[in-house]
């Protein structure tokens, strides 16, 4: 899963893996946006 984040001026972003954190918060670039996206992918490990 990867969260993107649009908040305080920058696009922040963060990769996730069976429920763990698999990077750290990034802060990507400028931003004048709000708001967050989501991208997920399904283990079919899991699911």
């Amino acid at each position: 899963m990867i969260a993107e984040i649009h908040r305080e001026g920058f696009l922040w972003k963060q990769e996730y893996r069976k429920g763990n954190t698999a990077s750290t918060l990034q802060q990507i670039e400028d931003s004048r946006k709000t708001g967050t996206n989501i991208t997920f992918w399904p283990d079919d490990k899991i699911f």
